[in-house]
C-alpha cells in the first residue's frame, strides 16, 4: 500500500528539483520563485491526497474487490445531504470542510502566478477544471483497480470548486489590504519594475 506521505516524498524528489532548476535557469525573482515553489508543493500535496493510499499488492487488490461496497455518486447534493443528516459534527467538518479546503489554495495562488487569474471568471473556470480532473482521476483509478476505491462524487466536485472560489475571494481581500503594488512585486511584472526604476 502506497500511503500519501510516501507518494508525496516521491513526487517531491522529482518535481521540486525540476522546478528549482527551471527557476534558477530563468533567473526568476526570489519572491516570485517562492510563490512558484509554494504552488508546486501544493500540487504535490493534492496529488498525494487524491491518489493515495494506493494498493499495489495483487492479493490486497483482490481482497478489496471482494469486499468493496462503495459506489460512485452522480446525484448532486446526495452525499452532502447524507453527511449532514447521518454523521456527527466532527465527521461533517472533516468531510465537507476537507473538500472545501482542498482547492482553496489553488484559487488563492493562481492570481499570484499570472495576471489573467485576477478575474473571478477565469479562476472559477480553472478551479472547476481542476476539480473535474481530480474526480475523473479517482474514477479512472477505480476503473483500473476494478472496484470503487477512489470514488467519483459530484458533490466533492461542487465543494472543491466552491472552495477554490473562496480562495480567490481571500486573494481579492489580501490584495486590497496589501495594495496592487505588493502583488506586482511578487509577480515581478515589468510594469511594476519600471515604476520602481523611475522612483529610484
Amino acid at each position: 500500500m502506497i500511503v500519501p506521505l510516501d507518494l508525496g516524498r516521491q513526487l517531491a524528489l522529482v518535481m521540486l528539483p525540476v522546478a528549482g532548476f527551471i527557476l534558477w535557469k530563468r533567473r526568476i525573482q526570489p519572491v516570485r520563485s517562492l510563490a512558484v515553489l509554494s504552488f508546486v508543493v501544493y500540487l504535490i500535496v493534492v496529488a498525494a491526497l487524491v491518489l493515495a493510499p494506493l494498493p499495489v499488492d495483487r492479493q490486497l487488490i483482490n481482497d478489496l474487490r471482494a469486499e468493496a461496497f462503495l459506489n460512485h455518486n452522480f446525484v448532486p447534493l446526495s452525499t452532502i445531504r447524507d453527511v449532514l443528516n447521518g454523521q456527527t459534527v466532527a465527521v461533517q467538518i472533516r468531510q465537507l470542510g476537507g473538500n472545501l479546503l482542498l482547492l482553496a489554495p489553488l484559487g488563492f495562488l493562481l492570481p499570484f502566478l499570472h495576471q489573467r487569474f485576477e478575474r473571478f471568471t477565469t479562476t472559477g473556470f480553472a478551479v472547476l477544471i481542476a476539480s473535474l480532473a481530480i474526480e475523473a482521476t479517482q474514477l479512472l483509478v477505480s476503473s483500473f483497480l476494478g472496484f470503487a476505491y477512489k470514488l467519483f462524487d459530484v458533490d466533492d466536485l461542487l465543494l472543491n470548486a466552491i472552495g477554490g472560489l473562496l480562495g480567490w475571494v481571500a486573494f481579492s481581500v489580501f490584495t486590497r489590504i496589501a495594495g496592487l503594488e505588493s502583488l506586482g512585486s511578487i509577480r515581478g511584472t515589468r510594469k511594476f519594475l519600471e515604476k520602481q526604476r523611475v522612483r529610484i
